[in-house]
């Protein structure tokens, strides 16, 4: 899949709450190498999926945004997993 800035902002701009589930990534099925480099790892990605943006896991329909905040997706997981902590134990 080519990404140019038109398809990606194709994909931004579909409704969740009209999109045919049928027609999504079940991401249970996406496969991608972790031992990779980001470059490869987001190519693996998106070669599996129909949108970088909004997919499935299983009957739920998910649509994820993405920040350039600095800010790793392992720390914003390590941060909340830090808090389900200090909140029941």
């Amino acid at each position: 899949m080519v990404l140019t800035k038109e398809k990606i902002e194709s994909m931004k701009a579909v409704d969740i709450l009209t999109v045919d589930p049928a027609e999504l990534t079940d991401l249970n099925e996406v496969v991608i190498d972790t031992r990779k480099n980001v470059t490869d790892r987001i190519s693996q990605y998106a070669s599996q999926t129909n949108n970088l943006f909004i997919n499935r896991v299983g009957d739920y329909v998910v649509k994820v945004s993405y920040a350039n905040t600095g800010v790793t997706v392992n720390d914003k997981l390590k941060k909340h997993i830090t808090k389900l902590a200090e909140i029941y134990y």
